[in-house]
């Protein structure tokens, strides 16, 4: 055939040739690779060994046979004649580990293989000795990449796992999955349909949709879903896989990765949460600015028509009625502003407990006889720096829900205590930290709350009470009020079983009682000349009225730009500018009074605004660089800011 080698045939005289057994077996015993030695079974003498044997060994032959037993190569003389025996009593005896040691001391693992022969009337044993070293080197390196994997899963709480496609729902899972799924190795079965049974029942088309078109290789295996661990609680899981696939394209396994995402997806949520409290806080402030507006020249002009004394006794019922509906507005726009953090603070020290105390006689009537009232001051002097309207505020809004949560009665107790909190103490809330703060508590016994009303009751507008009934910015406002304070709320309630509301203020130290709140200004007016910018034209008319009419000359403009223009032109008989806080024309209050202040370093100013966010910021008012008016205002809160202002000593004025 072409391409064939030619190959000699050998002679009949090498065909017929017959080697000897004693020089083949020889032949192997000397030139075999594995280490093989022959022993006296009784004595345990070393009586031959190869080349390989004492190579391994690293002793000579004549070091070997004749001198050494078997028991003094190895590290375990026990098992070895443990060995010996089972061999000696007939057949081939495997050993899969034993020690043995080297001339130089040097232990090493290696595996036996021993059978047994009859000579002279003596029982000779024939010993393989396989050298593992390098296997089990292998292997404990295998051992200690799966043990850093392992560990590395754990880290990342990433597991891992095999399903067989043709193995009969085979399924092979790390242990860090096992835990993923609230499992331990021994009690995972290794199959499919265990998995199955752990997916949440709602999502178990998804996820074996999803895994029926990775087979057909529409598209990749990666899901997120639920599981449902076999104590009960829920977790999502977020899956990965990819299909292995012969050279046909047959699919052989999936090979995958699952990671407990259940704390991403909460912070998830929190996030969307807080996206959406601050859009409508956004909302709310934005329309609370511009109802202010319209509340302050309502309040103003019932001002004038109350201050009338021409007035009969009809018209100013009416008068008091249309001011007493446009302070219930005035209110609603305070709560949107507290809600969403736009309400510039006025703060002062304040004792936590006296605030209470002054508001217990009111609150007593606004819960009613049926709702028995516990107040339990804490000991000391409990100081906070605030807003003392803002906290009435707080107080009032949880008194009063809980007072809806008790419509046949019951019992709110009211407490404060000084609290020093740890790091260990904050653990369980990720808006509490370490230090000293002032606790105020208001529990009821009313209707409680489920986990599902409880997630939402800081949400603006959420409300469980009937229309008309509430307007679901009462907790809002209480949510906004003490993170403006710096602080936070821990609510405990479960259906039934009433609730707790736990706020947290930061303590300061005070060695007296609280100042008192400032009391109302009385109409006091003066000849001084006072600039007014104001952009809403009727607001900015009536109050130009108001001033002349209590002895002021009044200079007028609507922008920041003609607020300047003015002042060039009128420098030096300007005494005060009462201004807006937000303008047209690219100039915010606060700008034009820094502008102001270049020109003259102790000119005296006064904002005002429906809310201000970028003055909480500069933190202008905190150091008395001006006096701030919050709208809606009356005359008389006009009149007292204005002579408070202008009586007020600057700094380069001498005392």
């Amino acid at each position: 055939m072409r391409g064939s080698i030619s190959r000699p045939k050998p002679s009949k005289r090498v065909a017929s040739l017959k080697i000897p057994h004693e020089l083949k077996y020889r032949s192997v015993f000397a030139n075999e690779m594995i280490a093989i030695c022959i022993l006296d079974a009784d004595q345990e003498l070393i009586l031959e060994v190869n080349d390989a044997f004492a190579r391994i060994y690293g002793y000579s032959k004549a070091e070997l046979e004749g001198k050494l037993k078997v028991t003094d190569i190895t590290a375990e003389p026990d098992a070895t004649r443990e060995a010996l025996r089972r061999a000696s009593e007939g057949g081939s005896v495997f050993v899969p580990l034993r020690y043995h040691r080297k001339k130089d001391g040097t232990v090493f693992p290696v595996e036996l293989t021993a059978s047994a022969f009859q000579l002279g009337g003596h029982t000779l044993v024939t010993l393989l000795t396989h050298d593992i070293t390098e296997r089990k080197a292998a292997e404990q390196a295998l051992q200690q990449t799966r043990r850093d994997l392992e560990k590395a899963q754990a880290v990342g709480k990433v597991g891992s796992w095999i399903s067989d496609i043709h193995g009969g729902g085979k399924l092979s899972w790390s242990a860090e999955c096992c835990r993923v799924f609230g499992l331990t190795e021994s009690t995972f079965d290794g199959t499919v349909d265990t998995f199955y049974k752990l997916v949440h029942p709602e999502d178990r088309a998804a996820v074996g949709a999803a895994a029926d078109d990775a087979l057909l290789g529409k598209r990749p295996y990666e899901i997120e879903h639920r599981i449902v661990r076999p104590d009960g609680s829920i977790r999502w899981v977020r899956e990965q896989a990819q299909v292995e696939r012969d050279p046909a394209g047959k699919p052989l396994r999936m090979v995958g990765v699952v990671q407990d995402i259940t704390d991403r997806r909460k912070l998830e949520e929190q996030l969307r949460h807080a996206q959406k409290m601050e859009a409508v806080g956004t909302l709310a402030g934005g329309v609370a600015h511009d109802f202010n507006n319209i509340l302050t020249a309502i309040l103003m002009q019932l001002s004038v028509l109350r201050l009338n004394p021409s007035l009969n006794d009809e018209a100013r019922k009416a008068v008091e009625d249309l001011e007493q509906g446009a302070n219930r507005a005035a209110n609603l726009t305070r709560q949107l502003l507290l809600f969403s953090r736009q309400s510039v603070m006025q703060t002062r020290l304040l004792d936590i407990n006296v605030l209470v105390e002054n508001l217990l006689k009111m609150l007593g009537r606004v819960l009613g006889e049926h709702i028995h009232l516990e107040w339990k001051p804490g000991p000391g002097i409990c100081a906070v720096d605030g807003d003392s309207g803002m906290l009435e505020q707080v107080i009032m809004n949880l008194c009063v829900n809980a007072r809806d949560a008790m419509p046949k009665g019951g019992r709110l107790a009211i407490s404060t205590q000084l609290l020093n909190l740890t790091r260990a103490d904050c653990s369980r809330n990720e808006q509490a930290r370490p230090g000293q703060f002032v606790r105020l508590t208001v529990a009821d016994t009313g209707c409680g709350m489920d986990e599902q009303i409880l997630g939402r009751i800081f949400e603006p507008f959420f409300t469980t009470k009937d229309v008309g009934k509430g307007t679901g910015l009462g907790l809002a406002t209480v949510h906004g009020i003490v993170q403006q304070h710096r602080g936070w709320v821990e609510v405990e309630s479960k259906a039934g079983l009433g609730s707790t509301f736990r706020v947290y203020l930061p303590a300061l130290e005070a060695t007296a009682g609280t100042s008192p709140a400032p009391a109302m200004p009385e109409i006091r007016g003066g000849t001084e000349t006072i600039l007014l910018v104001e952009d809403e034209e009727n607001l900015r008319t009536l109050v130009g009225h108001c001033l002349r009419q209590q002895g002021y000359s009044v200079l007028e403009g609507s922008t920041g730009a003609q607020a300047l223009s003015i002042w060039e032109q009128q420098e030096g008989c300007i005494d005060l500018v009462l201004t807006d806080m937000v303008m047209p024309g690219g100039m915010t209050g606060l700008e034009l009074a820094e502008r102001l202040r270049e020109r003259k370093r102790d000119v005296k100013i006064i904002l005002t605004s429906g809310y201000s966010t970028e003055l909480m910021h500069e933190g202008s008012i905190q150091n008395n660089q001006v006096v701030f008016l919050p709208k809606p205002y009356e005359i008389r809160h006009l009149a007292g800011k204005v002579r408070e202002c202008l009586e007020a000593r600057t700094p380069s004025q001498p005392a």
